[in-house]
């Protein structure tokens, strides 16, 4: 019998929670599902929406955590053996529960990404454009979003799925969920981007701060120094580093505006020194 833990872990926001919440009990649920959710800073109390093939747990955590110590908490106490992870603030989508079940058992899929729209027709990312399902490989790396992921727990250390350096609130504040995927295509476990699986999340911030594209920049070059040997011996690490690191380059020196060739400029020495400085913990 196929079996679903749906994670999500969020910090103080109660009306996202019952956003979330709500959203699953009003579907047609004709499998074991479970919902887990990690609430950070704060007591959430439940309000007993009763369904059948429906539980919910809710985790008060007293403390603030990074991101993917929550989601490892979540991961280490859902009992099924098919994990979904999804952001806090997302709607999903109406089939997302049988879509989900179908990639698993029909499509024989070990891990799984789905589509994120910020609206009915727009895509959050010029990647989700695509509306066929893809396999996903070391060059496209970008479809694997924390937002909407998912995966057989038993190919992994259950303990400790997401590496806790990365992440929000982590030494890397980004890319636990490209440092999974990385560990899984090392293993040339089955990945699919399915766009059968999505959800709506707000409109992506274009407007990022200085220290918001260091710091995503930062945890991108350690993850390929932590993985370098991998991509390496698939010839992939210059395709996806070295030759975007170049472009960066060029852009930052011809660049007319300087507010943009500022915006290169933090991400080069990003993936310099989180490539130079990575050390693993």
């Amino acid at each position: 019998m196929f079996r679903l833990s749906i994670i999500a872990t969020t910090i103080g926001n109660e009306k996202n929670v019952d956003l979330f919440i709500n959203a699953f009990t009003d579907f047609n649920i004709n499998f074991p599902l479970e919902l887990i959710i990690l609430y950070q800073c704060g007591i959430y109390k439940l309000k007993n929406p009763r369904k059948e093939n429906l539980t919910i747990e809710i985790i008060n955590y007293k403390n603030k955590i990074s991101l993917s110590q929550a989601r490892n908490i979540c991961v280490k106490k859902s009992k099924y053996e098919y994990v979904c992870v999804l952001d806090d603030d997302i709607i999903p989508g109406k089939d997302i529960l049988e879509s989900i079940k179908t990639v698993f058992i029909n499509e024989k899929a070990d891990l799984f990404c789905g589509r994120i729209m910020a609206g009915e027709d727009t895509p959050y990312l010029p990647q989700f454009k695509l509306t066929q399902a893809k396999l996903i490989s070391f060059t496209s790396l970008n479809y694997f979003m924390g937002a909407c992921h998912g995966f057989r727990k038993d190919l992994f250390d259950s303990q400790k799925i997401y590496d806790e350096d990365f992440g929000m609130g982590a030494l890397y504040n980004s890319g636990e969920e490209t440092d999974l995927l990385l560990k899984a295509l090392s293993k040339k476990y089955k990945v699919i981007y399915d766009p059968n699986i999505y959800v709506y999340h707000p409109p992506v911030d274009n407007s990022l701060s200085s220290t918001k594209i260091y710091n995503y920049s930062l945890g991108y070059g350690a993850l390929m120094k932590k993985h370098c040997k991998v991509l390496q011996k698939h010839l992939i690490l210059i395709r996806i580093f070295f030759i975007p690191l170049a472009h960066h380059m060029l852009r930052a020196v011809f660049h007319v505006r300087k507010k943009e060739r500022e915006v290169y400029f933090n991400i080069i020495k990003g993936f310099f020194l989180g490539f130079i400085n990575y050390q693993k913990h």
